[in-house]
C-alpha cells in the first residue's frame, strides 16, 4: 500500500471552481499524505496534466468548461485501450449536481470512475466538503 509523503503519492484536483480547487489543493498539501498536488481549472487542462505528470489519483468535477468530466473519462478510456496510459490514474468524481444529474453520475461510473463524492448543496460551500472522507476515498483508490 502506497501511503505517505515518502511514497510519492500524487493527486490532481480538476475543478472549474477556484474556491473548490484552491481549497482542496491547500488541504491536500497540508495533510502530508501527498508528495505532489496538481490542479487544473477545466477538463482539457486536467487531461494535459494527467498525460504529462501521471498522477496516481484524480479528483474530477463533472461539469466544467472546455472539456467536462465525462469527456475526460472518455478520453482516458481511449488512451488506456490504445495502451498509452496504463492503469493510472484512478478517478474520484466530485459532483455538485449529483442528484439532479444522476445520468452523468451513472455514466461516470460506467466509464471507470473509481468513486463518486457529492459536493454539499450550495455553490460556494467548499469548506463544507467532508475533506477527511474525500481524502480517505482518494487514498483508498491507491490500494
Amino acid at each position: 500500500m502506497k501511503r505517505g509523503k515518502e511514497m510519492g503519492n500524487t493527486v490532481l484536483v480538476c475543478d472549474d471552481s477556484l474556491l473548490v480547487r484552491s481549497g482542496l489543493e491547500s488541504l491536500l498539501k497540508q495533510s502530508g499524505k501527498w508528495s505532489e498536488v496538481f490542479s487544473a481549472s477545466n477538463g482539457k487542462e486536467g487531461l494535459e496534466i494527467i498525460l504529462a505528470k501521471k498522477p496516481d489519483v484524480v479528483c474530477l468535477d463533472i461539469e466544467m468548461p472546455e472539456m467536462d468530466g465525462i469527456q475526460v473519462l472518455t478520453e482516458l478510456n481511449k488512451l488506456r485501450k490504445a495502451g498509452s496510459l496504463g492503469q493510472k490514474p484512478r478517478v474520484i468524481v466530485l459532483s455538485g449536481t449529483m442528484h439532479q444529474n444522476e445520468p452523468n453520475v451513472r455514466k461516470a461510473k460506467m466509464l471507470g470512475a473509481f468513486d463518486v463524492v457529492a459536493k454539499p448543496e450550495g455553490q460556494s460551500s467548499t469548506l463544507k466538503i467532508n475533506f477527511q472522507e474525500l481524502e480517505a476515498r482518494l487514498l483508498t483508490a491507491l490500494l
